[in-house]
């Protein structure tokens, strides 16, 4: 650039050192208290514990987590607060206490109706949870009926997924849950936290106040998501 070329101002900007936001420190378990609740309620998903560790670094654990958890609890009880923490899903999330759930869902029941699960995806659903992975065949067996029409709607609402073939004959595809369905019934784990049927009812229930789960995501090539409809031949 010759002396009588002047810098123009968008090219000082961009060659101008990013600024970094500043972070205000962590000092108290209040204020890692504090900073889990924020990061729980911006996240539109489960906030789980790789996540966090965005934030706080290697200097949290899922005990130290389940600490800050505690310690939210009982800040937001001391308040009178509506809403609570808990953890399920493999993460953390925020969610209305059932005292005011009579008050929610005289607002939004008309929008929960339409999400409630038929007694026969309920079922189905069951029997995929603790049978997993199992093949539609195996739950028609169990059921006694065709689970075709529940299975499509498992899969719409993204409950269930597929868990790849069987090694049996006609190697038909299998089924599993998802992380949705643990979000959804609020259990961290399967086996383990599964509840019984008449539970899964409740539960059922009681979710009609939360909001819908995230929308399906475009699904992938035909070759990978079969559609259940179809018969399922031999490789």
């Amino acid at each position: 650039m010759s002396e009588n070329e002047e810098t123009k101002p968008e090219e000082i900007a961009d060659n101008a050192p990013e600024e970094v936001e500043e972070r205000p420190p962590i000092r108290t378990k209040e204020d890692r208290a504090a900073l889990f609740q924020a990061l729980v309620f911006a996240s539109p998903e489960v906030m789980t514990l790789d996540r966090l560790k965005m934030a706080f670094g290697d200097g949290i654990d899922l005990q130290g987590a389940r600490d800050c958890l505690k310690l939210a609890n009982e800040q937001l009880a001391s308040i009178n607060s509506p809403f609570e923490m808990v953890e399920q899903g493999k993460g953390f999330r925020f969610r209305t206490r059932a005292l005011w759930a009579p008050w929610v869902r005289s607002v939004i029941a008309p929008e929960a109706q339409s999400r409630r699960l038929t007694q026969a995806a309920l079922e189905t659903l069951a029997i995929i949870a603790y049978n997993q992975p199992i093949t539609r065949a195996e739950v028609e067996n169990i059921r006694g009926v065709s689970c075709q029409g529940p299975i499509e709607t498992l899969l719409s609402r993204r409950l269930i997924d597929f868990a790849g073939r069987a090694q049996t004959l006609g190697n038909p595809f299998q089924y599993k849950t998802t992380r949705e369905f643990l979000v959804y019934f609020g259990i961290n784990q399967v086996p383990e936290d599964l509840p019984r049927l008449h539970e899964l009812e409740d539960i059922v229930r009681a979710n009609e106040l939360l909001p819908p789960l995230r929308a399906q995501e475009p699904p992938p090539s035909d070759d990978a998501r079969p559609d259940p409809s179809e018969p399922q031949m031999p490789l």
